[in-house]
């Protein structure tokens, strides 16, 4: 094919293409441009089905990127609510037993000091305090702590 300009052969329709031609009028021009439309209408519908599959992978991943995002940021959160929820219990844990150790230390003294003198009515309110922590369970308070710890309706302030 022999060429005026000096550009490369692609940039020229294949033979079997219609050409347009350099010096034509407005209609022609416009009437041989739809020729090469139609003629490649099929290559020009498979390029718009491309880009529109790529357009919707591209909002697909965006939706992804959001929703690992999200759950990202769920887990932090969730992690950090269950060591709150760990330390908290610990804490009440070791508090509810080191008061327990306190209060029967000083009941097993007082007993100890009712035996001496023979306080009898000092022996029977120490053995029935003694009787009372004893018998009491600390792990029902801790179950009562987790379950309004566990309800977002329920003060934690008033327990």
């Amino acid at each position: 094919m022999n060429h005026e300009e000096n550009y490369p052969e692609e940039y020229y329709p294949a033979e079997n293409q219609p050409r347009v031609p350099e010096r034509v009028s407005g209609a022609e021009r416009t009437e041989n441009i739809l020729k090469l439309v139609q003629a490649n209408s099929a290559l020009i519908q498979q390029g718009l089905d491309v880009a529109s599959q790529i357009t919707e992978v591209y909002a697909e991943s965006q939706r992804l990127d959001a929703q690992v995002a999200m759950t990202e940021k769920w887990s932090q959160v969730e992690m950090a609510k269950t060591a709150a929820k760990f330390y908290a219990t610990r804490e009440l844990i070791e508090r509810t037993f080191g008061e327990r150790e306190k209060a029967l230390s000083a009941h097993y003294r007082a007993l100890d000091h009712a035996l001496e003198s023979g306080d009898r009515e000092v022996l029977l309110a120490a053995m029935q305090q003694i009787s009372n922590i004893v018998t009491s369970s600390p792990l029902e308070e801790i179950q009562e702590f987790n379950r309004r710890y566990n309800d977002p309706t329920a003060n934690l302030l008033d327990w």
